[in-house]
């Protein structure tokens, strides 16, 4: 399985070109985050609540967990 394929399954998309228009989003809004100091008096990177690069990871883990626990309780009731 080419890897397009397996990161398609992951976010459950089936068009890799909706997935790299979603990366391009995700990518143009940290981007935006991190030029928006250029303009600000001090100057100082502020990421907002979900802006970071670290809570996108921690979203996007707790998203497949809860997938995968959905998934695993579907089957236990089958």
């Amino acid at each position: 399985m080419r890897a397009c394929a397996r990161s398609c399954v992951c976010v459950q998309v089936e068009s890799p070109i909706y997935l790299w228009a979603m990366t391009q989003a995700f990518s143009l809004h940290f981007l935006s985050e991190h030029i928006a100091p250029f303009n600000a008096e001090s100057r100082t990177i502020h990421f907002s609540r979900f802006a970071g690069p670290g809570e996108a990871i921690v979203v996007w883990i707790s998203w497949q967990l809860l997938h995968q626990v959905a998934r695993w309780l579907a089957r236990e009731q089958s």
